[in-house]
């Protein structure tokens, strides 16, 4: 008798056992499709991202052969070419300063012998300060802001 107890409490157990088994089998089943389901959006995506590529090379390469076939064939045409790519890098150059200074200059005029540059200078919380200064209020202005920085 004791022993037909056991055997029915350790079915019983494995019975639970089983119960929970089959349960976390359902819930893998679930994560298995759905994660099926995920990779094949991950494919879809892939398969657009490389005939995007593919557009963008193809782009590249025709906008690249039509530049070539409209490539300076005279001096005037390459020093022209030489001033574009000179006026680029003065804005690089301005928009570096511009970043480190937070000094905009818009425009520059000549008033009565002397240059005036409309400005905005920026801060660090993002106000702006709208300025017009001659090339000795500005130099005496940056001076000022180096010292006041250091």
């Amino acid at each position: 008798m004791a022993a037909q107890q056991s055997l029915a409490s350790e079915a019983k157990g494995l019975r639970t056992q089983l119960a929970s088994a089959q349960a976390e089998n359902e819930h893998l089943g679930s994560e298995i499709k759905r994660m099926g389901s995920e990779i094949k959006s991950l494919k879809n995506v892939q398969t657009e991202v490389k005939t995007l590529q593919a557009k963008l090379a193809a782009t590249r390469a025709q906008s690249e052969s039509a530049v070539a076939s409209k490539a300076p064939s005279s001096s005037a045409n390459s020093k022209a070419a030489n001033k574009i790519e000179d006026n680029q890098s003065w804005k690089m150059k301005e928009d570096l300063y511009c970043d480190l200074t937070g000094l905009m200059i818009h425009s520059v005029k000549r008033v009565e012998g002397e240059d005036v540059f409309d400005c905005i200078q920026t801060g660090k919380n993002g106000s702006k300060l709208i300025l017009d200064m001659t090339r000795s209020l500005m130099l005496m202005s940056i001076q000022l802001y180096d010292s006041i920085s250091l």
